[in-house]
């Protein structure tokens, strides 16, 4: 069998597409053919999981004379089943009104055949209604895409001898997401989305705490937990925060960890539910996302949707940070000290004038005018080696100093 071109039609949601018409009682040379789902949105989550197709041409014209149509459609049989053509309000209709003949019906699993043909030829159709629609359903999860196409289209048409063509428009690549309905779409929140993590702080046990936004009856959930990259973060565990929950398998994949759970009628969505024990595979600076995805629910297992609530786990030195006062009668003013990749920076509450640094033995080391005062400063990496500084900070107000002690 010879194949036409080939339309991808996603299932879920489904855009409708719009053909222009010919110019009014033209007969046309080229015959435009294509599949067009019925809706924008079909709700894939649902028990029916019902879909339409048509097969749509451009206006057919009476100086066309068309008598009939012959072709196969072609789809994926373990994801979808064509079950049944609908003829009402398509030229097929009429095309049996002219006393014509029409067959559909299985030529083999995968294989939809369609027939339709004005025996006698004593007439012909028109109109720019679609040649015939199927009634399908779709039988696969409610994730990925399938793909529909038609082969071996030939038109019948009265006068024969003019020439006619038949073409396909461009590829239809249709995206489809879940019907956002109620008890259809679980989300996940972690209880602190910024976790920052100081030098002094223990990076063999970080806690992370999440809930659920809604549970609509839930029974069970499998949730997927990823890092953005498993060198810098590991998952060491996940337990429970509720007796209500169980926790009933959990998978170690190479880049997430996978978790079954169980949920008993008096879980409650307004307390957490999980606790993850994390731990950080890098003692220096970094940011690492933490992503929840619910990918299976006793409601649904049709979700697909990424919580849209992202935990970063930081990396810090800040907390290294402790004020040393030189002097109790020196006006005091709130100052912090940031080490990044490629700087120090400065902040005050004060704008700064001047900045003085000196070691742990109170020898000054470097002194400097701000040329241009701000309230945050950034000082170069190279101006210090590792070890313990005081830093001397002169502000334009009243002289004030402020001696802050800082280790890099």
């Amino acid at each position: 069998m010879s194949h036409s071109k080939t339309i991808f039609s996603y299932l879920l949601p489904l855009v409708i597409l719009i053909l222009s018409g010919m110019q009014k009682g033209k007969a046309q040379d080229t015959l435009k053919v294509e599949i067009i789902p019925s809706t924008s949105i079909i709700d894939v989550c649902n028990s029916e999981k019902r879909i339409e197709i048509y097969v749509q041409t451009n206006e057919i014209y009476a100086k066309d004379s068309l008598i009939g149509y012959d072709f196969y459609l072609e789809f994926d049989k373990d994801k979808i089943i064509i079950e049944q053509p609908i003829k009402p309000n398509t030229l097929t209709s009429k095309i049996e009104a002219a006393g014509g003949f029409s067959y559909f019906g299985l030529f083999e699993p995968g294989v939809y055949h369609a027939v339709a043909f004005i025996q006698n030829g004593s007439s012909f159709v028109k109109g720019s209604e679609p040649l015939i629609a199927f009634k399908g359903r779709y039988k696969d999860s409610c994730e990925g895409f399938t793909s529909i196409r038609i082969s071996d289209f030939e038109a019948e048409y009265q006068n024969i001898t003019t020439v006619r063509n038949v073409k396909f428009d461009e590829e239809k690549y249709i995206k489809g997401e879940v019907a956002d309905l109620n008890g259809r779409e679980f989300k996940t929140l972690f209880i602190q989305k910024e976790l920052e993590i100081g030098k002094n702080d223990s990076i063999d046990d970080i806690d992370l705490l999440l809930q659920f936004q809604q549970n609509a009856q839930l029974k069970n959930a499998n949730i997927v937990f990823r890092a953005s990259d498993s060198k810098l973060l590991n998952i060491v565990s996940i337990v429970t925060l509720q007796n209500s929950i169980i926790i009933d398998t959990i998978i170690e994949n190479e880049d997430s960890t996978q978790v079954k759970i169980s949920f008993s009628q008096n879980f409650q969505t307004s307390l957490p539910a999980l606790r993850l024990k994390l731990k950080s595979l890098k003692d220096s600076n970094f940011t690492s996302p933490i992503s929840a995805r619910i990918v299976q629910t006793n409601v649904c297992t049709c979700i697909k949707k990424l919580s849209g609530d992202i935990a970063n786990i930081r990396k810090i030195k800040s907390d290294s940070i402790m004020s040393v006062e030189v002097d109790q009668d020196i006006v005091k003013f709130d100052l912090q000290i940031i080490e990044s990749d490629n700087n120090i920076k400065l902040f005050s509450s004060e704008i700064i004038n001047e900045v003085g640094i000196f070691n742990i033995l109170g020898i000054e080391l470097v002194r400097f005018k701000i040329e241009y005062p701000s309230f945050n400063v950034s000082l170069p990496q190279n101006l210090i080696q590792n070890g313990a500084y005081i830093v001397e900070i002169i502000t334009n107000a009243e002289n004030k100093r402020k001696y802050i002690k800082f280790i890099k």
